[in-house]
């Protein structure tokens, strides 16, 4: 594999790293879950693997109170680099409506 090729093989499903011998090696399945809301819930947060792999969720919960979700998006992205990770790093901080 050649840097910078996973990158787009992940997001365009490359099918030359899905056969052969790199067959295994790149998972391109999403982890997904389906959550109720409840009450109080106020911010649904999607991010990549490299914000979680040094962001914790209490982390998260701290960083985004009191921000705007463009702002909150930023510091998750600046913390996890801030902290280590060197994986690629996106954050989308989205503000639920309140019934």
């Amino acid at each position: 594999l050649s840097p910078g090729h996973i990158a787009v093989s992940r997001s365009l499903g490359d099918c030359l790293l899905k056969q052969g011998p790199c067959a295994g090696v790149l998972i391109p399945d999403p982890h997904v879950a389906c959550l109720p809301l409840q009450a109080g819930m106020r911010h649904l947060v999607l991010a990549t693997d490299g914000v979680w792999d040094t962001v914790s969720l209490s982390q998260c919960g701290r960083l985004i109170r009191g921000v705007t979700c463009a702002r909150a998006s930023e510091l998750l992205v600046e913390t996890a680099f801030a902290q280590g990770s060197n994986d690629n790093m996106t954050a989308l901080v989205i503000q639920l409506l309140e019934n």
